[in-house]
């Protein structure tokens, strides 16, 4: 596994703002994991997603 995106890394990549990163993740929409209090991505992950290939995440 390659290193983690944060939400600004994310909100970059999407041109969407970190508010949204954080509210589609908290409401299980956009496919994290939690690092303790912290939130990550999985860069493959947010691609395939982006690209329609997961299903709507839902935690």
């Amino acid at each position: 596994m390659g290193s983690l995106w944060t939400v600004a890394e994310v909100a970059a990549y999407l041109r969407v703002s970190r508010s949204w990163v954080y509210h589609r993740a908290a409401a299980g929409l956009l496919p994290c994991m939690r690092v303790g209090a912290l939130v990550r991505f999985e860069p493959e992950t947010i691609r395939a997603y982006v690209q329609g290939q997961l299903p709507n995440v839902k935690g």
